[in-house]
C-alpha cells in the first residue's frame, strides 16, 4: 500500500508542478518568445519585390493575448484601421494608444471594431495624430503575457495584460497635476460611438465594422 501511495502522490506532485502558469515556470518557453520580430519593415528579396509602402512589412504587432483568446492588446502608433496599416510599427517614434484589437499578427487585412485608450497628464489631447507620446524601446518590455512602455511626454508608465477574455491595463502617472485617460473608437469612418455614464461607473460604445471588397464602405453588420 506504501507503494501505492507514493506513486499517487508522485503522480499529484506531477500534476501540480505542470499546471502552474508559464511565469511562475523556469526557463519557461514563452521565456524565448520576441513579440518584436516583424514589427519592422522586411529587407528580404522577396518582400522588396512584393510591394511598397507598408505591403512590404511582416505587419507583426507586439501584442498581448492568451492562446485562442477572445482580447488582444497591443501599444498603438498607427490610429487607422485601414487594410495593409498594422497598428504598431517598430520604427514608429510615438505612441498614440493602448488598442483592443482585432488585427491579425502577420496579415495585410484591416482592424475593425477597436479602441484605444490613451492616458495623459497636463493638458488634455483628444486627436491621435496631436496626442502621441514619445518613448523609448530601451524601456519597452514586451512579451505575450505582458508589456509595459514609459511614456515620456506625459510621465506615464503603461502596462498591459490579458486574460482570454479580457484584458488588464494599468496606467502609472508620476505627475502631480491633472491626469486623463482618452477612450476613442477607431473608426475611418467617424461613425463610432463613446458615452461616459458617471452614476454607474460604465463605458458603453460601438464601433461598426465595413466590408472592404465586396460593397467597400458598407456596413458588415
Amino acid at each position: 500500500m506504501k507503494k501505492i501511495y507514493f506513486v499517487l502522490s508522485l503522480i499529484a506532485a506531477i500534476i501540480f508542478i505542470a499546471a502552474k502558469p508559464p511565469h511562475a515556470r523556469k526557463n519557461a518557453l514563452v521565456g524565448f518568445v520576441n513579440p518584436m520580430i516583424g514589427t519592422a519593415p522586411s529587407t528580404t528579396i522577396s518582400a522588396l519585390k512584393h510591394g511598397k509602402g507598408t505591403e512590404n512589412n511582416a505587419q507583426v504587432i507586439p501584442e498581448v493575448t492568451m492562446p485562442f483568446g477572445m482580447t488582444n492588446w497591443t501599444p498603438q502608433t498607427r490610429s487607422t484601421e485601414t487594410k495593409c496599416i498594422a497598428p504598431y510599427y517598430y520604427n514608429d517614434s510615438l505612441i498614440t494608444g493602448f488598442r483592443g484589437t482585432h488585427w491579425l499578427s502577420g496579415s495585410c487585412t484591416q482592424d475593425y471594431g477597436s479602441f484605444s485608450f490613451m492616458p495623459e497628464t497636463g493638458k488634455l489631447i483628444c486627436l491621435p495624430e496631436k496626442r502621441g507620446s514619445h518613448f523609448s524601446h530601451s524601456e519597452e518590455f514586451s512579451s505575450p503575457y505582458y508589456y509595459k512602455i514609459f511614456l515620456k511626454e506625459y510621465n506615464v508608465y503603461a502596462e498591459l495584460t490579458t486574460t482570454t477574455r479580457c484584458g488588464f491595463l494599468r496606467f502609472t502617472f508620476n505627475y502631480a497635476g491633472k491626469g486623463y485617460i482618452v477612450v476613442e473608437p477607431n473608426s475611418n469612418y467617424g461613425d463610432a460611438f463613446i458615452k461616459i455614464i458617471p452614476e454607474k461607473n460604465e463605458i458603453v460604445g460601438y464601433n461598426p465594422v465595413h466590408r472592404i471588397y465586396q460593397g467597400w464602405g458598407q456596413k458588415a453588420g
